[in-house]
């Protein structure tokens, strides 16, 4: 980790150590999370995918999956909320998603997502080409109670989305 100065801000500026899922903190609510908003111009397909591990709810842990493909022909949703399983903290550090349908990986130095949402599925690899900046105010009233972390970065362009069923 290093520090970078914007103006007055003292921004830390993490390593690759972020892209993996990270050390539960002893609160009942704590979660850790990836998201991925993307939309191929070419192919009028986009997505909103979010993975979100909750270790410390309920028995065992919770899952969050929002999973939207959207594109010509419509748009298809999933999301549950459902039991954490051992097969969802994958061995690289990733996520998955409470099933099979949507995972995330950070393998050499990129981003993978995969979908598997029975008629439509796809892999998206990308890799950073911004800083991991956490940018969220470190004021008082919310350092050390909610979402006192959010790293943001910069993305390459899409590099490949294979639809393998049908086009949504």
């Amino acid at each position: 980790m290093t520090s970078t100065f914007y103006g007055d801000q003292n921004l830390k500026v993490w390593g690759d150590e972020v892209h993996v899922r990270q050390r539960p903190g002893p609160e009942a609510n704590w979660q850790d999370s990836v998201v991925l908003v993307w939309w191929d111009k070419g192919n009028a397909i986009g997505g909103f995918h979010r993975l979100g591990h909750e270790p410390n709810a309920g028995e065992g842990g919770m899952v969050t999956l929002w999973n939207v493909l959207v594109g010509p022909a419509g748009m298809q949703k999933k999301v549950h909320y459902v039991p954490l399983r051992q097969a969802d903290m994958l061995a690289s550090g990733g996520f998955g998603g409470g099933d099979e349908s949507c995972r995330c990986e950070f393998i050499d130095g990129e981003h993978v997502w995969t979908i598997d949402e029975g008629d439509v599925s796809g892999r998206i690899a990308f890799k950073d080409v911004g800083p991991n900046v956490d940018c969220f105010p470190k004021k008082r009233d919310h350092e050390g109670r909610f979402l006192n972390s959010t790293f943001r970065h910069s993305r390459e362009s899409l590099r490949s989305f294979q639809d393998e069923r049908q086009r949504v």
